[in-house]
């Protein structure tokens, strides 16, 4: 199985999304989304390449696909 890379911004912008939800609609939904997101991470990792293949402009994107 491969491994996901985040990045730390994604890695930060999942805190912030976990932190708010826990603030405005309790700790239950925040660890559901953590959970949630944990598992589509299982996913990509399992199959690589799940998605659309993106055409973009940017070389360094080659080969980014949208799930």
């Amino acid at each position: 199985m491969l491994a996901v890379r985040q990045h730390q911004e994604a890695r930060r912008d999942l805190i912030r999304h976990f932190v708010d939800l826990a603030e405005n609609a309790g700790i239950a939904v925040a660890e559901r989304f953590l959970a949630g997101a944990r598992a589509s991470f299982q996913v990509l990792a399992q199959r690589a390449s799940i998605g659309v293949l993106l055409a973009l402009n940017n070389a360094a994107l080659a080969g980014m696909r949208k799930w």
